[in-house]
């Protein structure tokens, strides 16, 4: 029994360790915050490309969709004036194809003709 009393305790032994000690609370120094502050300064620049990337970025962005809704208001303005041009092309059309129209123009002309032959 002394034996396995001995491999245990050499056993036990094998498998102690130190635990880590507990840090003193650090006194505030200037240098200290000055160590803390280099530690950030990677991780500020990033932060700091990021949000130049972010604004630069956007205004860009920005601008062109200013553009584009500025051609949208142009081509809707000339949308609209196609179809009003359309709708009235379509009634002249129309009334060209109506027989008392068309004797109405016939008589119109005729009478133009009449009053350039008498003023001469």
């Amino acid at each position: 029994m002394s034996a396995a009393r001995k491999n245990s305790t050499a056993a036990q032994s094998d498998l102690d360790f130190d635990l880590p000690q507990k840090r003193a609370p650090r006194e505030f120094s200037l240098a200290a915050l000055g160590m803390e502050l280099v530690r950030f300064i990677p991780l500020m620049a990033l932060l700091a490309l990021l949000a130049q990337v972010g604004i630069r970025g956007m205004r860009p962005a920005m601008a062109e969709q200013k553009e584009l809704q500025r051609k949208e208001e142009l081509l809707n303005a000339q949308y609209a004036a196609a179809v009003e041009q359309e709708e009235q092309l379509e009634l002249r059309l129309e009334a060209q194809e109506d027989p008392i129209y068309i004797e109405r123009m016939r008589r119109l002309r005729l009478k133009e003709r009449l009053a350039e032959v008498d003023s001469q």
